[in-house]
């Protein structure tokens, strides 16, 4: 974390209400969390997945990523598989929602290569979005409270276009010290 290194961890299959130690250790240990990144899983539907662990006590470093469905074999990210026919297979969890959030975070730093790590990872953290998901009761965001939403999913799920996107306005100064060559005298 010192040399500028994001660590992303996946919070683990087993549909519990708090992160795999890894995905937590921020929670327990002083100074990491800085270079912290816990990734829980949602469907395509953007629905929490049953067997994705939420973000819980990593809340503060936690987001949501496409991981695929509990139905994998329909419903999974493809995956290469030199074992089929086609190379691909389908496959869901937290550890097919982690590299999302990597490719994103990797994204950022060739976009913008003038920003530490800390500036990377805040702008993928404030970039995220609670709209449209949903808990594992069909229970849509909207109507939870701030803490029950963050124990689910964290930050939200990642945006990857706002994420990689203009922030602001580039604003030109208009001012009397400003040269305008069409009214300069």
């Amino acid at each position: 974390v010192s040399n500028g290194t994001i660590f992303v961890w996946i919070t683990h299959n087993g549909g519990f209400v708090q992160p795999s130690f890894h995905a937590g250790m921020p929670y327990r240990i002083d100074d990491i969390e800085d270079g912290w990144i816990a990734v829980m899983a949602v469907d395509h539907n953007k629905s929490e997945t049953d067997y994705t662990q939420r973000c819980g006590l990593a809340k503060d470093w936690c987001v949501a990523a496409p991981g695929g469905g509990d139905t994998q074999s329909t419903e999974g990210v493809y995956s290469v598989d030199a074992n089929t026919t086609n190379g691909y297979t389908r496959i869901s969890g937290t550890s097919m929602a982690a590299p999302h959030v990597s490719g994103v975070l990797a994204t950022i730093f060739e976009k913008f290569p003038s920003l530490t790590s800390a500036q990377v990872r805040n702008r993928l953290l404030t970039t995220t979005t609670y709209s449209g998901l949903t808990d594992t009761s069909g229970n849509s965001t909207s109507g939870m409270s701030t803490s029950t939403k963050e124990a689910i999913f964290g930050k939200g799920l990642i945006q990857p276009e706002a994420a990689t996107g203009q922030i602001g306005n580039l604003v030109y100064p208009k001012t009397s010290n400003y040269y305008d060559e069409e009214n300069f005298n």
